[in-house]
């Protein structure tokens, strides 16, 4: 059994899309891996990292990836069995965090901001719930100190507006 490019959202192509060429690709709360996979494949990024909290997600992905001609790839990609906030990774290149809620990704992002391991020259942000708290977080925080909000953009998925938040680094 050989795994099969999975089906993703236009929204979910779109964040790899406005990632960093020839740069590390964080796919954060990775959940199935979706969106990390298709970074993978894409062969754009130095290394992409999947971190998820849930472990058998993590063990599932690992399986998956182990099924696939990615697996000869193995330097290409790491698999991280963590909550986000518990990394003691330097996030740089391209950090990607959605499909979680704007309170989880402040969380996230205060945490890592916090430890000094938030480097990333991009930050892309795609919450479910709690956009206009996360808009506030990062406008009125230390945050925006190092981080401009460059832009946002709003894609269709099924009925619903998904609002894409693009940061970089100052």
């Amino acid at each position: 059994m050989t795994l099969k490019t999975p089906k993703i959202s236009k929204r979910m192509e779109l964040l790899v899309d406005l990632a960093l060429d020839g740069a590390p690709f964080w796919d954060m709360c990775c959940d199935h891996g979706y969106i990390g996979l298709r970074a993978l494949e894409s062969n754009r990024f130095t290394k992409v990292f999947f971190v998820d909290s849930v472990k058998p997600i993590v063990e599932r992905l690992s399986k998956l990836i182990d099924q696939s001609p990615l697996q000869n790839q193995s330097e290409k990609f790491l698999l991280i069995g963590s909550k986000c906030e518990d990394l003691d990774f330097e996030i740089n290149g391209t950090c990607v965090i959605a499909g979680v809620g704007g309170r989880t990704i402040m969380s996230i992002l205060d945490s890592l901001f916090k430890k000094g391991l938030l480097k990333a020259d991009r930050i892309l942000l795609c919450a479910h719930t709690d956009e206009i708290l996360l808009l506030d977080f990062l406008n009125s925080s230390d945050f925006s100190k190092f981080y401009d909000l460059q832009n946002t953009i709003e894609t269709k998925e099924g009925r619903r507006l998904r609002k894409i938040i693009i940061l970089y680094k100052k």
